[in-house]
């Protein structure tokens, strides 16, 4: 008897639910850019997909002319990731000052417990027996 593999199939549903999977991560993230080029990705899939073949070519021409002629999309998305990089910067050394901050504080309160002199507690002092 030969041992059959647990192959998963996969429909056109599980592709959609991936591809609504992969955006909301991409949103989630922030990753504007990715969203741009999945959006492409897809508005150039749906171009060869529903366009005949003796159109395709120039569709697809069209499309890349319009991209490299439109600066409009270059300057903003060179803005926002020129911010995104600055605020990162700005988050990792504000987050490396609180970490520093709060390891000193950690090492002055350990070594302040260990300078205390500890007293037993005689058993039938604790509060609550009876």
């Amino acid at each position: 008897m030969e041992k059959q593999k647990n192959t998963k199939q996969t429909n056109w549903a599980d592709v959609v639910i991936r591809a609504i999977d992969l955006f909301y991560y991409l949103f989630q993230t922030g990753n504007i850019f990715g969203v741009i080029i999945a959006a492409l990705i897809g508005w150039i899939f749906l171009l060869t997909f529903k366009v005949s073949p003796e159109y395709t070519e120039t569709s697809i021409s069209s499309v890349a002319t319009f991209l490299r002629q439109e600066r409009f999309y270059f300057f903003p998305i060179s803005i926002a990731l020129f911010f995104s990089v600055i605020t990162n910067i700005i988050q990792f050394i504000s987050y490396k000052k609180n970490i520093n901050i709060l390891t000193k504080k950690q090492k002055q309160l350990t070594n302040d417990q260990k300078k205390i002199p500890r007293k037993r507690v005689a058993k039938d002092k604790l509060p609550g027996d009876s």
